[in-house]
């Protein structure tokens, strides 16, 4: 019995993983505070092994149907982070408005790889309408992630950490006046063609 509650216990520290709160931690708000002052937010865990990206996605939207805001809480080293994604019906929907990312590419003009995101970035921030591919201003500058239908939570995780990190990078040239509107788009699976008949081999095709 006792080593079946041990068990337990260590399941539920897995589970628990960057979960706990320091009151001495820094805590950070994407886009910022002020969304996160409604009654409203709920937060979808990142670390639950039963769901995958298709499901946070259709979790998100669901919650914004029911006028209720989810959010995301990751732990890094001394900060919380708390990211809001948002639906893309803000009036930001444009595509030059939004910049498009996956784990491991940038999807602007003919595509950058991921480590050239702190250039795009600050590219689409600051591009107050002088190219028609980026966006607009910074107010209207939006960031969608786009991953696997069967990517994990942890592999969201690490792409907002990445995303967040270099953002915060870019705000700090701007008085931290920036906000970092997030989005989530889902790669669709398309299911690999059947196998030919096992007698295919054995078909002689006249010409």
């Amino acid at each position: 019995m006792k080593k079946l509650l041990l068990i337990i216990i260590a399941i539920n520290l897995l589970y628990c993983k960057g979960k706990a709160f320091d009151e001495n931690q820094k805590v950070k708000y994407y886009p910022s505070e002020k969304y996160f002052e409604s009654n409203g937010v709920v937060e979808i865990d990142l670390y639950n092994p039963n769901i995958n990206f298709k499901k946070i996605y259709r979790r998100v939207n669901e919650l914004h149907v029911n006028d209720s805001t989810p959010y995301f809480e990751i732990t890094h080293d001394d900060t919380l982070r708390r990211i809001m994604p948002l639906r893309n019906d803000w009036g930001h929907g444009s595509s030059y408005n939004i910049l498009g990312i996956s784990k491991d590419s940038i999807w602007k003009e003919n595509g950058y790889p991921i480590t050239e995101l702190y250039k795009l970035l600050k590219k689409h921030y600051e591009n107050c309408g002088k190219n028609p591919q980026y966006s607009i201003s910074a107010e209207k500058a939006w960031v969608e992630v786009e991953l696997d239908t069967n990517a994990t939570g942890s592999d969201l995780e690490k792409a907002l950490l990445n995303l967040t990190n270099i953002f915060d990078k870019l705000n700090r040239t701007h008085a931290d006046t920036l906000e970092l509107k997030v989005g989530l788009s889902y790669f669709s699976q398309i299911p690999p063609p059947p196998p030919p008949p096992k007698d295919a081999e054995n078909i002689n095709i006249g010409i």
